[in-house]
């Protein structure tokens, strides 16, 4: 069909899922690009292409692909957002700002652009406006489990220890079973130096995703602290078995 339509933009959308299908991700993605070629408002095939360089790290291809959609439909705001993020990927925080906040004033913002933004000021230390960003997406939807952890890490990078506390404690009201904020307020007792308090957070973290490297970590962490070595090295075994290249577990389980 394409040797008499090359340019249907569906037609070359649908070879591409056939390479992806056949996990053939580079062809996939030529075959995407030419879908937007003839039809650059057409979002599905620009949603997979940054799903498969995402992936890879390929910021530089997500930039080549996203500037050229976003000159032709400016409008579009999935386009803007790909661009930031790829921006930010590249330590390029101005670049990050300068393509969202032009559209910062608009109604009904997805969380991502306050999420980027953020993430743009937390990378170059300015914390408070940053915490303004995070605090908003929280606002916004306290079920979203991104505005406090991003929170979260603000405070911790502030030294606000006995804050960050605080604040993961309070989102497990929302999100009570979220492995992450679990992982993290009990980090955040341990850097209190309340090691005991810790391990109940850190060993719900643990109960709820068993691959949580971190709560794993920070788990055998504690229980060495409080000279619980036998658990502890339990704990540091396991995160070598979801990571035999952790040096930090290695070092901390030699020395048990």
């Amino acid at each position: 069909y394409l040797n008499t339509d090359s340019t249907n933009a569906g037609m070359w959308y649908s070879v591409g899922t056939a390479y992806e299908l056949k996990n053939q991700p580079d062809d996939a993605v030529s075959a995407y690009e030419k879908s937007l070629k003839y039809l650059p408002k057409f979002e599905q095939p620009a949603r997979e292409i940054y799903e498969i360089c995402r992936k890879k790290n390929q910021w530089d291809k997500i930039l080549n692909v996203f500037q050229s959609l976003h000159q032709a439909e400016p409008t579009i705001l999935f386009y803007r957002l790909i661009l930031a993020e790829a921006y930010l990927n590249k330590d390029q925080f101005q670049q990050t700002r300068e393509l969202l906040l032009p559209v910062f004033d608009q109604q009904g913002l997805p969380w991502q652009v306050y999420e980027l933004l953020g993430r743009a000021d937390m990378e170059e230390k300015k914390y408070p406006s940053a915490d303004n960003y995070f605090q908003t997406i929280i606002d916004k939807d306290a079920h979203n489990p991104m505005g406090w952890l991003l929170k979260g890490f603000v405070l911790s990078d502030m030294d606000s220890l006995t804050r960050a506390e605080q604040h993961y404690r309070h989102s497990l009201e929302y999100l009570p079973d979220n492995s992450f904020l679990l992982s993290f307020h009990g980090i955040s007792l341990s850097r209190l130096g309340r090691d005991e308090e810790a391990l109940l957070p850190l060993r719900k973290a643990i109960d709820k995703d068993s691959t949580n490297i971190n709560a794993w970590l920070s788990y055998g962490f504690a229980l060495n602290r409080l000279n619980r070595n036998s658990a502890a090295a339990l704990a540091l075994e396991k995160v070598l078995k979801l990571d035999p290249t952790n040096l930090t577990a290695l070092t901390t389980l030699v020395m048990i």
